[in-house]
């Protein structure tokens, strides 16, 4: 009984062992699709196939192309699949009409072949053609036929080994070489197309019109000394020198077309549309902001520059000192008028210090203005200024400031000596 079961645990670990000399690598059948009417000189791509039916790694090799294991790189060397694999394969179609290559995958013992067929003749399309113009195709080369072959045209006319254009139904034989003729479109970036058959091929020979003409070039007004902040609207100009729709686009602000709405998107203007442009100018001084429309690549800027600090001052109040001291013509504030005139606006700095000061200085001289004892207090503080202002207005600061920093020096020494006495 012992020796009994022996033998049969034997004989279950060998069926266990031998296993693998009994694999199924013989995938079950896969097709790939074959292709027709294939440019020449084109690398074509196969249906994916999956592997299938087998248990263990099994050998996959090409001949005539190349393939690709789940979506890996493509290549034409012998290898090895798995079951669930997915296989696409690849190759370059012919440099000659109406002809056929293969390519033939083998997996295991099972093998099946990717065929393109290249068309029998190819017309190349034209681009930016004349309007309204007669345009003849290259000339192609009919190949692959044993017998006459019926031949048509849709859409043009065409000929046979330099005859007439004809639009009538003929015959072609193998070696005829046959150009298309047909008439371009009357309208700016249209296509038209001429389908010519021979027998079962056919191909189109399509043309397409330019685009249309630039527009001619506008001219925008710019404008100078404008309000902080404030909608400008340019003066209005006539599209025209175009045959069709044309696209306008606008960077910095926004545009409107024959009195319409205001926008920034993009979009189209006719021949004889007005076009105005509005922007917001800036909010400080001196500083100019733009709006570039573009029409099919034809622009212009409209610019608008604010007003000088001094353009908006020259006859304003100096706020604070005129509430100080009761009047525009009090002598003190005619210092300070010079002294801003003549320094403070003849530089950036102090164009700004001014352009701040008139933006604060009305609330603060409104304060003032009933309070007597802060105008004394005011009056005390601005004196110092004022003859400061007066010096510099009159030449005499440098020689002042001499004078001061010679007293200076002098007083020093002196206070020097008398403690050295002591």
């Amino acid at each position: 009984m012992k020796k009994g079961i022996l033998i049969l645990m034997a004989l279950l670990y060998s069926l266990i062992n031998c296993n693998p000399l009994y694999a199924d690598t013989t995938p079950d059948l896969f097709t790939f699709i074959d292709q027709t009417r294939v440019a020449t000189n084109t690398v074509v791509t196969s249906n994916a196939i999956t592997v299938s039916g087998i248990d263990a790694a099994a050998p996959i090799l090409i001949t005539g192309g190349t393939y690709s294991i789940n979506g890996g790189d493509y290549t034409g060397a012998d290898g090895t699949v798995n079951d669930g694999d997915a296989i696409t394969v690849r190759q370059t179609s012919s440099g000659s009409y109406t002809t056929t290559t293969d390519a033939t995958l083998t997996i295991g013992d099972v093998s099946d072949t990717f065929s393109v067929t290249t068309v029998m003749f190819t017309f190349t399309d034209q681009k930016n053609v004349e309007l309204s113009t007669e345009i003849t195709s290259n000339a192609i080369t009919v190949a692959g036929l044993s017998d006459p072959t019926p031949v048509s045209i849709t859409g043009g006319t065409y000929s046979i080994n330099e005859g007439d254009y004809i639009s009538e139904n003929g015959l072609a034989n193998n070696g005829d070489t046959i150009t298309v003729r047909l008439m371009s479109s009357s309208g700016y970036l249209a296509t038209t197309g001429a389908t010519l058959t021979i027998g079962v091929a056919s191909d189109t020979f399509s043309v397409t019109t330019k685009a249309d003409t630039p527009p001619d070039p506008f001219t925008f007004t710019d404008q100078l000394k404008v309000k902080l902040n404030t909608t400008y609207t340019s003066n209005a100009i006539t599209v025209s020198g175009i045959h069709a729709p044309a696209p306008i686009s606008i960077t910095g602000g926004s545009y409107a077309i024959n009195g319409g709405d205001y926008t920034s998107e993009n979009g189209e203007v006719n021949n004889g549309d007005t076009v105005t442009v509005q922007l917001l100018s800036s909010e400080d001084f001196e500083t100019t902001t733009d709006a570039t429309l573009d029409i099919a690549g034809v622009s212009d800027t409209f610019s608008v520059t604010t007003r000088y600090v001094h353009e908006s001052v020259d006859d304003g109040p100096c706020f604070i000192a005129t509430a100080a001291f009761g009047s525009p013509l009090a002598g003190q504030v005619k210092i300070l008028r010079q002294f801003r005139d003549r320094y403070l606006l003849t530089n950036h700095r102090g164009r700004q210090f001014v352009a701040w000061y008139y933006q604060n200085g009305p609330l603060a001289a409104i304060y003032i203005q009933d309070k007597p004892l802060v105008k004394a207090a005011v009056q005390v503080a601005l004196y110092p200024l004022i003859g400061f202002s007066a010096l510099l207005l009159s030449g005499y600061l440098p020689f002042v400031t001499i004078v001061f920093l010679l007293s200076a020096l002098l007083f020093v020494r002196l206070r020097q000596e008398k403690e050295g006495v002591r």
